[in-house]
């Protein structure tokens, strides 16, 4: 049976899962894939779930400055942020981190997690 040489993070994360943890030569060790793979599994979890985390700091800490999203709601684009007024611009920020600078039409509602929704709106000239 094949032995996989594995970090101490890696002997943590196998210890957590119940997975026995062998020496090879003075190094962490687990014998097989059957044991290998479920620590690489749940090392990536780990991964994602952190960057997740990171993400939506970043989220919220643009709202918190003021900027706003886009929100595809019932089929319709919207700016989503916080204390929309209607006709005040506002900087909106898509999934690729451009940006844009948008009217704030009619506020709409209030999206699931408590932004306020609104339609684009249009400059009014005289």
């Amino acid at each position: 049976m094949a032995m996989h040489i594995i970090t101490e993070a890696q002997a943590v994360i196998a210890r957590n899962l119940g997975i026995l943890v062998l020496s090879d030569g003075g190094q962490p060790a687990v014998s097989g894939n059957r044991n290998y793979f479920p620590i690489l599994t749940e090392e990536q979890r780990i991964r994602d779930e952190a960057a997740e985390q990171e993400r939506a700091h970043i989220r919220q800490a643009d709202l918190n400055s003021g900027l706003a999203e886009w929100r595809k709601i019932s089929g319709e684009w919207l700016i989503a942020g916080t204390n929309l007024v209607e006709g005040q611009r506002v900087t909106v920020k898509r999934r690729d981190k451009s940006m844009s600078t948008e009217i704030v039409g009619t506020v709409v509602g209030e999206t699931t997690d408590g932004l306020m929704a609104a339609r684009v709106g249009h400059l009014v000239t005289r």
